[in-house]
């Protein structure tokens, strides 16, 4: 086969896959079976192979992922990613939807979405080919993990129209998906969230692949004048290949026949006026477990851009969108310094030191991070803003980064030497390990635990 017709032969290729991928993820209808699939696959990728110089930038063989370890560089976005003021009451969420009409002096109308309870992704696309993928980080630099998201199926690797923008998502795990998958790696994380965010950054795209990650995106910010409201971004996001909340709801004094063809299109999609938005919340309230993804709340965006633009930002959030939480968190603090405790068996143990708070009857001042996965799927750094949960006995946890530091400082990470006795560590699983077995903490730690309650309970000996 001449090169010519090598070149013809991968274009045919990589347009079919994509064509069978998008029929079997997106539509659900496939026309072909998996042994057919898996033979155009495999000829594709034997050609690439062949003829590296030939393969395409959108390839789909770009989601097999590589063995090669990734450095996840950082990036600087090219405008701040930044967070949501939050409302926690329908009467919180009615007062602001009000004060927002009135500030503005216009007929104005909102958007309702799904807030869906995982971990933010910021892509890139020039010509309609994805370039580069970043995560949030803290609003103003992120880390660069495009090989791992060019394995999750149902992001894009080309949009349908050749442009040159930027989109904002979520990338997650279904809950039957992470527990599943959590148990084959110790239960090292909390809930589907960390799970997603510590598998992006895996060192080996290879690892990602395997890994069921889905997302939605819901903001595209790109050139098209023309288009001045959310909705029909929405609606256009949809057109370039990007998967969309199948519940979204618009809200308005009227309502507008300038979006028929939108919702005739998205049968999922619900409007109506302001006074209809409380039966929406309750309605996606009632949902929610029954969703097969964990979502925390609701998402109320100002639908018109101009409108938006007019109303600006905080240095913390828009002005122009709220987050309805379902739950308010249990405890709010600060991480003031994290400590790095070694136990009898090595183990090593990330402790936060935090604002003292009141949570479940109890002065909290110091929480658990567990590890150095459970720290990255969380971003955590000192002089964050946490929040902190207190289940039975179980110790303290930091569940999620709420504003991230001021101050500049970035993800905290782990010594590579043991605290206490200056021993190399040694990763097994998901934790590090002094293996210094004379290691003045391990000691100890033995000794603490020998005469402790549950083993010899010696009165008057213990840790104190």
């Amino acid at each position: 086969m001449t090169r010519d017709k090598v070149k013809k032969r991968i274009e045919y290729l990589v347009n079919e896959v994509r064509r069978h991928q998008d029929l079997y993820y997106k539509k659900a209808q496939p026309e072909i079976s998996d042994r057919e699939y898996d033979a155009l696959f495999d000829e594709l990728l034997k050609l690439e192979r062949r003829y590296p110089d030939l393969a395409l930038p959108d390839s789909p063989t770009k989601r097999v992922g590589s063995d090669l370890d990734n450095e996840f560089p950082e990036v600087r976005h090219p405008f701040p990613m930044l967070s949501l003021d939050k409302v926690y009451t329908i009467d919180e969420l009615e007062s602001w939807i009000e004060k927002s009409r009135n500030d503005t002096g216009y007929d104005i109308s909102f958007t309702v979405e799904e807030k869906i309870d995982g971990s933010t992704i910021v892509l890139h696309y020039e010509n309609g080919i994805l370039v580069r993928a970043v995560t949030r980080g803290d609003g103003f630099v992120g880390n660069d993990i495009t090989e791992n998201v060019r394995t999750i199926k149902d992001i894009p690797l080309r949009l349908s129209e050749p442009v040159t923008s930027i989109f904002r998502g979520e990338i997650y795990i279904d809950r039957k998906d992470f527990e599943k998958l959590n148990s084959q790696f110790d239960s090292i994380y909390a809930n589907p969230r960390n799970f997603a965010a510590g598998s992006l950054r895996r060192k080996k795209s290879s690892e990602v692949a395997k890994i069921p990650l889905k997302s939605y995106v819901y903001e595209g910010f790109y050139g098209d004048v023309s288009i001045k409201e959310h909705l029909k971004v929405l609606h256009k996001l949809t057109e370039l290949g990007f998967r969309v909340f199948d519940d979204v709801g618009y809200f308005s004094s009227t309502i507008k026949k300038e979006y028929d063809n939108i919702f005739k299109k998205h049968t999922g999609w619900v409007r109506g006026t302001y006074r209809d938005i409380d039966n929406f919340i309750i309605r996606m309230k009632e949902v929610r477990d029954k969703l097969p993804y964990d979502i925390d709340g609701l998402v109320v965006k100002i639908n018109e851009y101009p409108i938006r633009d007019k109303l600006g930002y905080t240095a913390h959030h828009p002005r122009w969108a709220m987050a309805f939480k379902f739950e308010a968190p249990q405890a709010v603090s600060e991480i003031l310094d994290i400590d790095v405790q070694v136990g009898r068996t090595g183990r090593i143990t990330p402790v936060a030191r935090i604002k003292p708070v009141w949570i479940a009857g109890t002065t909290v001042s110091n929480v658990t991070l567990h590890n150095q996965d459970y720290i990255n799927s969380l971003d955590v750094a000192i002089g964050d803003v946490v929040a902190v949960s207190r289940h039975g006995d179980v110790i303290p946890a930091v569940d999620e980064v709420i504003e991230k530091n001021d101050k500049g400082n970035k993800t905290f990470k782990l010594p590579d030497t043991c605290p206490v006795c200056g021993t190399p560590l040694i990763q097994d699983g998901a934790h590090l390990f002094c293996p210094n077995r004379n290691c003045p903490a391990r000691i100890y730690g033995r000794i603490s635990f020998f005469v402790g309650k549950g083993q010899m309970d010696i009165e008057n000996l213990g840790p104190e």
